[in-house]
């Protein structure tokens, strides 16, 4: 699951690459030629283009094409975030608070989601929004959790559509709405977010149909964001 997560990580930063090397490495990670792919981009991520940093740091991380290395990935993650790439602040933030590469410290995670959130990464903006409401990293704030929750899902974000349909239902930070619960739960299953099943019933069960069914046409209202290439 976590390879499949670094994985989408990495296809997602692809799209549209702007220097020579990115290409031609996209086109042989596709082919799955990965000792190519890794030849290709290592001279771009060597010239300080962060995109391609960020790359690198991806095929340290699985292996793709070199020796798989953690520490190195990490260090070209930071190289890459330090310049103020989004997707590898969340990464080393990421990092930072799994704690399996380099130590644990959730006050660097915290750091480096924020400067990720800030621009607009909804993966940064639920982790952020987590470590807000259960105070680790940054002192426990339930409005500040609710407020990156809300970034995040309205970005599409499963887990926090899920998160903030929870928020919703227990009335932390904010005043309780089991319509608004039930509608964010009902986004988060349509992307196959299971959990969210268990919530939605717990909620229903405190519903009226007709909350029921505005609940429902709200989701049906709601619209994700067209998707912006960064």
């Amino acid at each position: 699951m976590k390879k499949l997560f670094w994985l989408m990580l990495f296809l997602l930063c692809l799209s549209q690459p702007a220097w020579a090397g990115l290409k031609e490495g996209h086109e042989a990670f596709l082919n799955k030629d990965y000792k190519k792919a890794f030849a290709e981009v290592k001279p771009v991520a060597d010239k300080g283009n962060p995109k391609a940093q960020r790359i690198i740091a991806f095929f340290f991380l699985n292996g793709y094409g070199v020796t798989k290395d953690p520490q190195k990935a990490f260090d070209w993650y930071k190289k890459s975030a330090t310049q103020g790439d989004a997707r590898a602040q969340y990464a080393v933030g990421y990092m930072y608070e799994q704690g399996n590469v380099v130590g644990k410290n959730l006050e660097e995670a915290a750091l480096w989601y924020k400067k990720s959130a800030n621009q607009g990464s909804p993966l940064a903006q639920n982790n952020l929004g987590h470590l807000y409401e259960i105070g680790e990293g940054v002192p426990q704030d339930n409005k500040e959790a609710f407020q990156w929750y809300t970034k995040a899902a309205n970005l599409g974000n499963p887990i926090s559509q899920l998160n903030l349909g929870r928020i919703y239902t227990v009335g932390k930070g904010v005043p309780k709405d089991y319509v608004k619960a039930y509608k964010w739960y009902t986004l988060a299953i349509r992307q196959g977010n299971q959990e969210a099943i268990k919530w939605r019933i717990l909620v229903a069960n405190k519903m009226t149909p007709q909350q029921i069914d505005e609940a429902e046409e709200l989701a049906g209202e709601w619209k994700p964001p067209a998707p912006q290439e960064k």
